[in-house]
């Protein structure tokens, strides 16, 4: 089962400094992934960088081939050349394929975090309005409850007021018609009085006739 290597590690196998390997992990030359704070190296990812010509203390850097004296290949040598050329060609992939995945990995947690942050701002402002309308609805209530107690006293008002001009109204009906009954009343005692007399002189007319 393959391990990965720390930094310190990588670096003592390589005969380098650990920041030399931090460089190469920046770089995108030396494939990491993180683990919490630490840097880890994955042990398939370090084989590679070494066979494609990691410097390595005590041993000649592949890379300086191209400065040695050229002169004709060993046909043993060739297919291990082949085979390093294929193996650099899919390193130069991984590596390649490695900082895509990073840059799209960035750009989603990019976008994540503008989602985020766009969510949190519309959930402050649906609180907010809640708020808003929360005490836009309180006032209103005590908007009415206050409008209903002034029409409930001017209602009050009106039917008292209504009240005292129906009483006084009636009150002087009622001395009208006290008035008219009054009046009536003296006419028929006069009418009373007058049929009396006219009685008493018709009376002493009779017996005056009857007396001769």
């Amino acid at each position: 089962m393959e391990t990965d290597l720390s930094v310190k590690e990588a670096a003592r196998i390589l005969g380098t400094s650990e920041q030399t390997v931090r460089n190469y992990v920046s770089s995108g030359k030396l494939p990491a992934k993180r683990k919490g704070r630490q840097m880890f190296i994955p042990q398939e990812s370090f084989e590679i960088f070494m066979r494609a010509g990691a410097p390595v203390a005590g041993r000649e850097n592949p890379s300086t081939i191209d400065n040695l004296p050229s002169h004709p290949p060993d046909k043993a040598l060739q297919p291990i050349i082949e085979h390093i050329s294929s193996l650099e060609s899919k390193f130069d992939r991984f590596i390649h394929d490695n900082q895509r995945l990073l840059q799209e990995s960035k750009h989603k947690d990019e976008n994540l975090t503008q989602k985020d942050l766009e969510i949190e701002k519309l959930q402050r402002d649906l609180i907010y309005q809640k708020r808003l309308f929360e005490k836009e609805l309180e006032d209103q209530k005590e908007f009415f409850e206050e409008k209903w107690k002034i029409l409930q006293e001017e209602i009050r008002q009106r039917i008292d007021l209504e009240k005292k001009h129906f009483e006084e109204k009636l009150r002087l009906e009622q001395d009208r018609w006290s008035q008219t009954l009054k009046t009536q009343e003296q006419r028929h005692v006069q009418e009373l009085v007058g049929i009396r007399n006219q009685e008493g002189f018709w009376s002493k007319l009779i017996k005056m006739m009857t007396w001769s």
